[in-house]
């Protein structure tokens, strides 16, 4: 990903990693992926998106360079499970973002959208603006 800083083009390089206790939850879908295939389709949907990857990439640079002790942000993304190409209508990750990069924990493939009234709410740090309600909008 390129940013600029002090008005030179400037490149921050970013780790996309699978947690070792990844789990893949697919209790609703009739004929559910395996593991691999999840994995291929997560790791392909990431690279993909742009609008996603230009918050979260600069969210763990600024992880990065941060002094003291930092803790890693936890993030849940809902996002359309076609985007994905995976079966299911929604399919709701979750992620990890620290000074190393995006770790994915969790991929779940529902039917109904998934509930996310429990959850605490993200809270960006100062370099970065972006929502989970933003990679919703768009889609209806």
């Amino acid at each position: 990903m390129d940013i600029y800083e002090n008005n030179k083009l400037c490149s921050i390089g970013y780790a996309l990693s699978f947690a070792t206790e990844f789990r893949l939850d697919t209790r609703d879908i009739p004929e559910p992926p395996d593991v691999p295939t999840a994995k291929y389709a997560v790791q392909r949907y990431l690279k993909r998106n742009d609008k996603l990857l230009r918050k979260l990439v600069p969210e763990s640079y600024a992880l990065r360079l941060a002094s003291g002790k930092v803790r890693p942000k936890r993030l849940v993304c809902v996002s359309p499970a076609e985007k994905l190409e995976l079966p299911g209508n929604w399919a709701e990750l979750t992620l990890i973002v620290d000074a190393r990069g995006i770790t994915v924990r969790k991929l779940r493939l529902t039917l109904e959208y998934p509930d996310q009234r429990a959850r605490r709410r993200f809270t960006p740090s100062a370099i970065s603006s972006w929502m989970p309600e933003d990679d919703l909008k768009g889609t209806a």
